[in-house]
C-alpha cells in the first residue's frame, strides 16, 4: 500500500484526512457550500469562468495544516511498519480485555452491540452519569468521551439510555493501563 500524502487526498482544514475513492465517482462529488470562493478546488478558465478540478484537490481550501500532515504521514508509516492486521488484533484484544474486566464491577454495564466489536467500548455505570464519570476520570488523566442520546436517537432511545461513556483503546495501550482504568472506574 503506497503512502498517501494529504495533498493527494481529500482534506479539510484544520484537520487532515485520507479518502480513497474511485476516480469515476469523484466527478459526482462536489465541495460543500461555503468553500467555493476561497478554495483551490477551481481552475480559472478566464476572468468570468471557472471549472471544478477533476481530482481530489477539488476539496482543498487555502489553509494547510502542515503539522497535521506531517503527523498523519508519520502515523501512516508507523502503522504500515507494525502491520494493519497486527494493529487490528491488538485493538480487539485490548477492547475484549476491557469489556471482560468491566464485568467484574457491580453497576458497570457494557452496552456494545453487534458480533464484530471494535476498539470503542461503550458502557454505563450505575449511580454515575457518563458526563460525571468523564470529569472524574479526567482528574486522573484518563480520557473517555460521552455519547448523549441525541447522537444516536434510534439506538439509545429504544434502549432507554440517556448517555453512554465511551472508552477507546489504541494499539499502544498496555494491559497495565487497562488495569488502572478499571481501578479508577470501580471507585
Amino acid at each position: 500500500m503506497p503512502r498517501k500524502n494529504c495533498s493527494d487526498s481529500i482534506r479539510h482544514s484544520p484537520a487532515c484526512s485520507i479518502a480513497i475513492r474511485r476516480k469515476l465517482s469523484l466527478s459526482k462529488m462536489r465541495p460543500g457550500p461555503g468553500i467555493w470562493f476561497f478554495t483551490r478546488s477551481r481552475l480559472k478558465i478566464d476572468k468570468d469562468r471557472f471549472e471544478i478540478r477533476n481530482d481530489a484537490r477539488r476539496f482543498e481550501n487555502w489553509e494547510s495544516y502542515i503539522a497535521g500532515r506531517i503527523g498523519l504521514a508519520t502515523a501512516v508509516d508507523y502503522a504500515l511498519e507494525i502491520g494493519l492486521e497486527a494493529i487490528q488484533e491488538r485493538v480487539q484484544y485490548l477492547a475484549a480485555l476491557l469489556r471482560n474486566r468491566r464485568s467484574e464491577f457491580a453497576g458497570v454495564v457494557v452496552r456494545d452491540l453487534g458480533q464484530h466489536r471494535c476498539g470503542i467500548v461503550t458502557f454505563t455505570k450505575e449511580n454515575e452519569s457518563a458526563s460525571a464519570l468523564k470529569q472524574r476520570l479526567a482528574s486522573h488523566q484518563i480520557n473517555i468521551s460521552v455519547s448523549p442520546a441525541r447522537y444516536a436517537r434510534l439506538d439509545l432511545d429504544s434502549r432507554g439510555i440517556s448517555e453512554l461513556a465511551r472508552a477507546s483503546v489504541h494499539y499502544f495501550n498496555t494491559e497495565a493501563e487497562i488495569d488502572r482504568f478499571c481501578t479508577k472506574l470501580s471507585q
